[in-house]
């Protein structure tokens, strides 16, 4: 994989975190913990 590869996958790892913490913290759900470990992309 290229530097920007590796890169866009790690923007886009941190952007699914991101979302995942945002749209799980509802009052019906409670505090929950998400980890996004790894993103993969094609070329």
């Amino acid at each position: 994989m290229s530097h920007r590869q590796i890169k866009a996958a790690e923007t886009i790892a941190h952007m699914a975190a991101d979302f995942f913490a945002r749209s799980s913290n509802t009052p019906q759900s409670g505090s929950s913990l998400i980890t996004v470990t790894r993103a993969e992309i094609s070329p």
